[in-house]
């Protein structure tokens, strides 16, 4: 199977993966907010939030290892790739160390630092413990992972995010069902990070047997390399994936621990739907490093236009289905009766209050998805001290923002409007202006090959999702009245997204890729093939398979190349994924 191949069906199972991870969540976030009540599960919510700051406590070093590994990996320099290993995991030894004690000192704290009165202080303590060690442990694991995303085997780094998710998730719900707490899920956290790094290793084993863990592969200039790179990128990280965390950490220290559900699970139901921006946004960081290193500009900037394109459809989709069946989704997916201190009602007073905090998030993320998208190119093409820069300006904003409207309208919302305006400023100026500039994309190519075909494919989106909230708010007949009709509905709008999106998105040459990745031509002249491709719908999709090449629009002083060299030509190919980020339950 050709590398082109294996990327696009690396982005099918890893969309199949997204979507396994929402049912988890789906099933899993009513129960754990039932059994530990409003107060229990906002203690939860911190303590995870975190924990994803401390998975930034890499300095950036995992993007680093993916891209110098994806630049060794071009040259086929083995001996480079071996010090990026052995200096990597030296590095996170250290990293780990010093997490533990700044861990300590978190857990000492935080019983007297946030609203903790009913419950208790040392199981607190050993939690927080215990999910700082899940995370050390994920962090020396990081560099088999990275080994993974740099060969393109999403499908396998995505199978065993997916197998431990569901362990975990089984274990804690069986945990919490048999009467135990926050201290029993913490030890599941760890159990699962240790055997999903096990995986991990035995997999960058299997897919790279040159790998060899030496000591004295270290490498001091090696490690300045990672640094310099990763250091400069780390700040634009913290603000990308580190922003939801500290609003949840703020919500939580201004207005209280009990608030906090209100905010996390709006913003958990947002930033699921962004993931999806990971099928396209995840490879471009190292396929512009190989491109950016065989001087394939052309391809590069149509890198560029595809991902960017699809990732603002996909966006505008994921953002039509959550306002569309939010409030129905709220009301029937949180327990109806709920367990709050102060008396902040049931399911539906939650869905009420939540509701607005999602459809603020919902644009914000949009434009971070965008934003992924062109950090990616900016970091491929070695441009990370403007992405330093706009890191700056972004958690400047958002946080500063944020925390205004929270002490003057002391509700949750204030601070979704903050992380919405730091993105208008750098997800939606910023980043992509400065991104199209290096790939010399004009603002004319801009509006007619990434806007104009994203906008074409999300009407029809838009007029579907407007009937679904139409009937759900004023209408009794067709209001969804269990949460299986909400999905329900959000799966006819999604599906109806993506046809959308595959039929008037994407050209004609781009379909072919993504269909002979998955049928071959010799299923295409096998009785059945044969008998499909005489109906209308096979004679425009499947009959052109037969003479479809694998090269799509290559531009022609590139052509030679691309038939000359099939690992360059996997490269033109930025529809692949990187596996979901760890994260707690």
């Amino acid at each position: 199977m050709t590398t082109k191949r294996l990327a696009i069906r690396g982005v099918i199972f890893n969309w199949f993966t997204f979507v396994c991870q929402i049912a988890i969540v789906f099933v899993t976030t009513p129960i754990l907010v039932r059994e530990l009540d409003m107060d229990g599960y906002g203690i939860w919510t911190i303590v995870m939030s975190f924990t994803a700051w401390y998975v930034l406590a890499d300095f950036g070093l995992r993007g680093a290892t993916v891209k110098f590994i994806s630049q060794y990996e071009a040259e086929e320099d083995y001996d480079s790739i071996n010090h990026v290993i052995v200096t990597t995991i030296g590095t996170y030894l250290v990293f780990s160390c010093v997490l533990m004690c700044v861990a300590s000192v978190i857990a000492w704290r935080f019983p007297h630092f946030f609203d903790t009165a009913q419950q208790d202080p040392t199981t607190i303590r050993w939690v927080v413990m215990l999910s700082a060690a899940a995370v050390a442990i994920n962090l020396l694991g990081q560099i088999f992972d990275a080994v993974l995303v740099a060969h393109k085997r999403f499908d396998l780094s995505n199978l065993g995010n997916l197998s431990t998710q569901v362990l975990q998730a089984a274990l804690m719900v069986t945990a919490l069902l048999s009467g135990e707490g926050l201290f029993a899920m913490a030890i599941i956290v760890v159990f699962v990070a240790c055997v999903n790094q096990l995986y991990r290793y035995i997999m960058a084993r299997r897919i790279l047997p040159q790998i060899s863990l030496n000591p004295k592969n270290f490498d001091k200039p090696m490690l300045k390399q990672l640094v310099h790179f990763g250091g400069l990128s780390a700040i634009s990280v913290m603000a990308r994936q580190g922003s939801m965390p500290l609003s949840n950490l703020l919500v939580g220290k201004i207005l209280g621990v009990t608030l906090v559900p209100f905010f996390s699970i709006a913003g958990q139901l947002a930033e699921y739907g962004a993931r999806l921006a990971t099928g396209v946004a995840g490879p471009l960081m190292p396929v512009a490093s190989q491109l950016n290193t065989l001087g394939r500009e052309k391809i590069l900037r149509r890198a560029f236009t595809l991902g960017t394109k699809t990732l603002l459809a996909m966006g505008c989709i994921m953002g039509i289905v959550l306002v569309s069946v939010g409030t129905p989704l709220l009301e029937h997916w949180m327990p109806s009766d709920l367990k709050q201190s102060g008396g902040l009602g049931n399911a539906a007073s939650f869905a009420l209050q939540s509701y607005p905090i999602l459809c603020v998030l919902v644009p914000a993320y949009i434009l971070r998805m965008i934003g992924m998208g062109s950090r990616s190119i900016l970091m491929g093409t070695h441009r990370v001290k403007y992405l330093g820069m706009v890191g700056i300006i972004d958690i400047t904003i958002s946080m500063s923002v944020g925390i205004t409207l929270l002490l003057i309208w002391r509700r949750p919302v204030g601070m979704a409007w903050g992380l919405l305006i730091g993105q208008i400023v750098t997800g939606g100026c910023l980043m992509p202006v400065a991104a199209a500039r290096a790939v010399g994309v004009t603002l004319g190519q801009f509006i007619v090959q990434i806007f104009w075909p994203a906008f074409r494919s999300i009407l029809p989106v838009a007029l579907v999702g407007y009937a679904v909230w139409y009937g759900n708010k004023h209408t009794e007949a067709y209001a969804a009245a269990s949460t299986w009709q909400v999905v329900l509905q959000a799966l006819g709008i999604g599906l109806v997204g993506a046809l959308s999106m595959f039929l008037l998105a994407f050209d004609q040459s781009l379909r072919n890729d993504i269909l002979a990745a998955f049928i071959s031509k010799k299923f295409l002249n096998a009785p059945l093939g044969q008998f499909l491709m005489k109906l209308p719908v096979g004679k425009q999709l499947l009959v052109p398979l037969l003479t479809h090449t694998g090269r799509g629009k290559v531009p022609p002083e590139e052509s030679h190349a691309e038939a000359t060299d099939d690992k360059s030509t996997a490269t033109t190919e930025p529809a692949t994924t990187e596996p979901a980020a760890d994260r707690g339950t």
